[in-house]
């Protein structure tokens, strides 16, 4: 009974590495095969899990003109192999594995609305399309669409708001059951906000706020929820 949980416990004493500086953000794939990392040496590496349990590295390239702050895999449904970006560099960038050739990955789109360094990105689950949002120092969350799933070079601007001085982190609500949902969270603010889509009015608007910080709350984080009666929400700040 025990010989998985041993599996594990090696599995997470394992290093790897593949960068030249600081590693900002790391992300499995759906099926936990493979794992992205992105860092402020510029570069993206994925990783892919071997026969032996051993990670190693079978794509890293130059995406962005500074320091790559986070990432997020797109979900299987919509294409097994595509990645969104974000940087100090005011871009958002879309890209897609190459299937002729696994180890390269190609630049479908380029988003470039932010202001100011865009902070993080985040699909949104399938049920609700192929939707990115995402969060940028100039205060503005920002949701995009792919004009078409089939051939994802155009990602038009479907909605804007402002989130609040400068947007840290954006996370979708996962159930299908609810209407659409971001959680934000914004610097200098102690609180996160939870903003609801109307699709009447065709408007964001704060529909909770999580109050308990004594700080800039900095990271959060939604749970799936799998028939609950309630959601999951963390938040993470810069009071310890």
């Amino acid at each position: 009974p025990g010989e998985p949980l041993r599996q594990a416990e090696s599995a997470m004493d394992e290093d790897i590495a593949g960068h030249s500086d600081a590693i900002h953000d790391l992300s499995y794939d759906f099926y936990g095969r493979r794992l992205a990392t992105v860092s402020s040496d510029r570069r993206v590496t994925v990783w892919e899990r071997q026969p032996d349990a051993a990670w190693q590295p079978v794509s890293s390239w130059s995406a962005h003109d500074q320091a790559v702050l986070r990432l997020d895999w797109a979900h299987p449904e919509f294409s097994s192999g595509l990645l969104a970006t974000c940087s100090l560099d005011r871009k958002a960038i879309l890209w897609r594995e190459d299937h002729a050739n696994r180890t390269a990955w190609q630049p479908v789109a380029t988003l470039v609305d932010a202001r100011e360094e865009v902070r993080s990105v985040r699909f949104a689950p399938r049920h609700l399309g192929l939707l990115l949002a995402t969060a940028a120092a100039d205060g503005y969350v920002r949701v995009y669409e792919a004009a078409d799933p089939a051939d994802l070079h155009q990602w038009p601007l479907m909605d804007e708001f402002r989130g609040g001085k400068a947007v840290t982190a954006v996370e979708w609500n996962p159930s299908p059951m609810d209407s659409k949902e971001l959680l934000v969270a914004a610097e200098g603010d102690s609180a996160a906000r939870v903003w609801r889509y109307n699709g009447e009015q065709r408007l964001w608007t704060v529909s909770a706020v999580l109050q308990g910080h004594s700080a800039a709350v900095v990271d959060v984080a939604w749970a799936a929820n799998p028939g609950r009666p309630f959601h999951l929400l963390a938040t993470a700040a810069a009071d310890q």
